[in-house]
């Protein structure tokens, strides 16, 4: 189980991972809006960078000694066309380091959240083996008159769920997390980063379907841009967080959640963070807009002050209503303040 958060965790003071990496992370949020302007390309700074294996190859030096790609490898950096071996090859690892880092995560979800209350949509298991003899090629495809991917045996395995996790004595709210955008699809071997990146997480007081909805659109324009989406940033959803309702949250930010104190994970394919998705008001987030660099760490600290946590309730009102949130704004704008003078900007040794 996930270590729990002691009582000295509500007061204002530099977030569990390393301070630097978090309020940098913070730094460099941006503001995202899901009608084609958002920018999840893995371009901006506070994205998790891919390093692709063209530039790993060329930065890597020359020793007449070392060892040569193989045919496959070295085809498959140029871009040039693999042999039919080679593509069932290529195939059949894809989906053996898909397999072993499914069952990886599953088993690090098991750790951290314990048995899931259910899945959707299901299935949820692990892809089924697959023999050379059963890989699909497109050439294969064009003798048959196939004319598209459905139905394809090498890509029915390639979908997301959304694991829930009922309430418990230890975690006394609803718990939404994503599974598949760190699949290694396109990976037959390790990489720095698997798939996308990133898992995300949403923590609620009811079961509803709203969770798992804004989960599948965020997962959605991950996957249609190629991108990924890192701590820090701001998220305007373009209208209430339950469709057609009065929910005055309208905006999400994304943050290192409580639940996963690691945060950044390995699975044998690569590296991916697991994050969570909070619903703020508009008015929280021109708060933490007003706060020079560290906006999104500070509406945080505020929303553990004012007994919301990393809870996310669409009833609820903004806490700029709330008693004592004067009190609360000044305490962690104050710290702020202090980091960036004292803390931030301390010339290396």
């Amino acid at each position: 189980m996930p270590k729990r958060k002691s009582a000295d965790d509500d007061k204002p003071k530099k977030p569990a991972v390393n301070e630097k990496t978090a309020q940098n992370a913070d730094k460099n949020s941006v503001d995202e809006k899901p009608k084609g302007d958002i920018d999840l390309s893995g371009s901006g700074k506070n994205s998790l960078k891919k390093e692709s294996a063209q530039e790993k190859l060329a930065a890597a030096p020359v020793d007449d000694d070392d060892e040569q790609p193989d045919s496959r490898i070295f085809k498959m950096l140029q871009g040039m066309r693999l042999s039919p071996e080679e593509a069932r090859e290529s195939a059949v690892n894809t989906r053996n380091l898909l397999i072993e880092s499914w069952n990886s995560r599953d088993e690090l979800y098991r750790e951290l959240f314990g048995e899931p209350a259910y899945v959707t949509p299901g299935p949820y298991a692990a892809p089924k083996v697959l023999r050379p003899e059963d890989v699909v090629l497109p050439e294969d495809q064009e003798e048959r008159g196939d004319t598209g991917d459905p139905g394809n045996p090498n890509l029915d395995e390639q979908h997301l769920n959304v694991l829930v996790y009922a309430p418990d004595p230890t975690r006394p709210y609803w718990t939404y997390v994503t599974a598949g955008l760190s699949s290694p699809w396109l990976q037959d071997s390790p990489a720095e980063v698997t798939g996308f990146g990133c898992e995300i997480m949403i923590k609620a007081k009811e079961d509803m379907p709203w969770a798992v909805q804004i989960l599948r659109t965020m997962a959605f324009y991950i996957l249609n841009h190629a991108g990924t989406l890192s701590p820090g940033v701001r998220i305007d959803l373009n209208g209430p967080i339950i469709p057609n309702s009065n929910s005055k949250l309208t905006n999400i930010f994304i943050w290192y959640p409580d639940d996963a104190p690691d945060c950044w994970y390995y699975l044998p394919s690569g590296g991916f963070g697991l994050f969570i998705a909070i619903g703020i008001t508009p008015d929280e987030r021109k708060f933490a807009e007003s706060i020079e660099e560290y906006g999104t760490w500070c509406i945080q600290q505020v929303l553990r002050q004012m007994g919301h946590d990393q809870i996310t309730d669409p009833y609820r009102g903004s806490v700029m209503d709330q008693e004592g949130i004067g009190l609360a704004l000044l305490k962690t704008k104050s710290f702020a303040d202090n980091f960036r003078e004292n803390v931030a900007y301390e010339p290396e040794m």
